[in-house]
């Protein structure tokens, strides 16, 4: 595929639609169990936000994904950009540790029809011949924010405090929501149905899924807990975790797609699969 048919103004501007969602949402996930802390939960406490949020975003996906066939990913991605700044709003004035985990799962739910939308929405834009390359490319998006955000959201959190971080947040998606508008318009789907909201999953995908449930397992603790644990040892850092894994996460993806991924990239799993156990096992046993 030839490089000024992939790197199109409209490709360019989801795929920065793409990284700044993570850029923007990742500072909450380290920041708000730190929140939870100040508003008097424990330790085990300070999680369940996240956990309610991922609930909400991994059973929303199944409605929004469809939803996003039904009006186009477009519309869905200005949409929730919009949901998502009212959501960091009202954390800047929410009281209570209660209605912060009332919020989370509300949020979740909106947070998959960003993610589901936008890559819908690159995938749309890629012709079919050049489309694993240009969703190769595409994926670093969310890893590149994923290493920043937690990194910015860190620095700013005890400089600025929960309600200004969090009206900044606010305003990081209404300008998300802007650079959706400035995306093209859903081509409209000609003659065909709309597709049910919620529809039971081919056999095929679900070793796929539970592939995919038990790596989440693996990876939970880390969002709410590792700034945590980063300060209780005094680390300077309190983003290194997160922003070390992201960046591993970009690294890999370079090496993979220069050197084949989609030729054959099962026969790698394995090997993925040992060495991430063999991370986490460092993890537990290490000191420091």
């Amino acid at each position: 595929m030839a490089p000024d048919r992939l790197l199109t103004r409209p490709f360019v501007l989801t795929w920065t639609f793409y990284f700044c969602l993570f850029a923007v949402g990742y500072q909450l996930y380290p920041v708000m169990p730190l929140h939870m802390r100040d508003l008097g939960a424990s330790l085990a406490e300070s999680g369940r936000f996240m956990a309610l949020f991922m609930i909400g975003s991994g059973c929303g996906a199944l409605f929004t994904g469809p939803l996003g066939d039904r009006l186009g990913p477009r519309r869905v991605m200005i949409g929730a950009s919009l949901l998502c700044a009212a959501f960091f709003a009202a954390y800047a004035f929410v009281p209570s540790r209660g209605a912060l985990l009332v919020l989370a799962p509300l949020h979740g739910v909106v947070w998959s029809a960003l993610r589901t939308s936008g890559v819908s929405k690159a995938g749309g834009l890629l012709p079919e011949e050049g489309r694993a390359e240009g969703l190769s490319f595409f994926g670093l998006a969310s890893p590149g924010g994923v290493a920043l955000g937690p990194l910015i959201g860190l620095f700013l959190f005890p400089r600025l405090g929960v309600r200004p971080h969090m009206l900044l947040l606010a305003a990081g998606f209404l300008a998300e929501a802007l650079l959706a508008r400035a995306t093209p318009r859903d081509q409209p789907a000609a003659g065909r149905p709309h597709p049910a909201l919620l529809r039971k999953p081919e056999p095929w995908l679900w070793p796929a899924a539970a592939l995919l449930f038990l790596l989440a397992m693996s990876y939970g603790p880390m969002p709410p807990y590792a700034a945590q644990e980063a300060k209780a040892l005094g680390m300077a850092w309190p983003a290194a975790l997160l922003t070390c894994f992201a960046l591993g996460m970009v690294s890999l993806r370079l090496l993979l797609g220069g050197t084949g991924m989609g030729r054959d990239p099962l026969r790698l799993l394995p090997w993925m699969l040992g060495v991430a156990a063999a991370g986490n096992l460092l993890l537990a046993f290490l000191p420091g």
